[in-house]
């Protein structure tokens, strides 16, 4: 039995967080893609004029409820699928990281307490001015922001019509502003509040 505790806990201390990390925001971004995929798919289609928002819904939520293996194997379903899976995954890695970095801090420090001789190593650079909170929510900011771009394009040339139009300068800076207070809503703050 000891032997199955101390493998279980060489895995799970190991790099074996991340892929939990990894496997949890795949299941979270399964379950919340369904419909996400029918509001990207419905705003895309209307703004092209192939489709009402309510049409387009409707046909996705049908398509859903009594084809689900299809929709499942949609390029629509998989591109925002990724997108959630990324930025899940980012924000969990991130909050794995700073965690085992708190505890093998402790860890020196209860060293150095047991062994005057002890030598603590100084922080790094990154470490003593940019806190786990700020680190997170730009990692998780710029994976979503990225692969969101990525997706919106993609969409764009599926269900759009016609030729592409520039994006002003102008609808980055309130993507930027929009989407960081987004994760700042969803990842960052509410460990501090709670």
């Amino acid at each position: 039995y000891n032997h199955v505790q101390k493998r279980w806990h060489q895995w799970r201390e190991g790099g074996h967080p991340y892929i939990a990390d990894l496997g949890a925001a795949c299941c979270a971004a399964v379950c919340v893609s369904p419909f996400v995929t029918m509001v990207d798919k419905a705003v895309m289609e209307n703004a092209s004029g192939r489709n009402t928002i309510w049409g387009s819904m409707g046909g996705t939520c049908k398509q859903i409820l009594f084809s689900p293996h299809r929709f499942l194997m949609k390029p629509e379903f998989m591109l925002v699928c990724s997108v959630y899976a990324v930025t899940y995954g980012t924000a969990n890695s991130m909050d794995t990281m700073s965690k085992r970095k708190v505890a093998a801090q402790q860890h020196r420090e209860r060293i150095a307490k047991a062994d005057p001789t002890y030598v603590m190593p100084p922080p790094s650079i990154l470490a003593k001015y940019v806190s786990p909170a700020t680190a997170q929510l730009l990692s998780t900011t710029a994976a979503n922001m990225s692969s969101s771009m990525m997706k919106d394009s993609i969409l764009a040339k599926m269900f759009g019509s016609g030729p592409a139009r520039s994006f002003p300068l102008q609808s980055y800076g309130a993507f930027v502003c929009r989407d960081t207070i987004t994760i700042a809503a969803g990842f960052t703050i509410p460990g501090p509040l709670s």
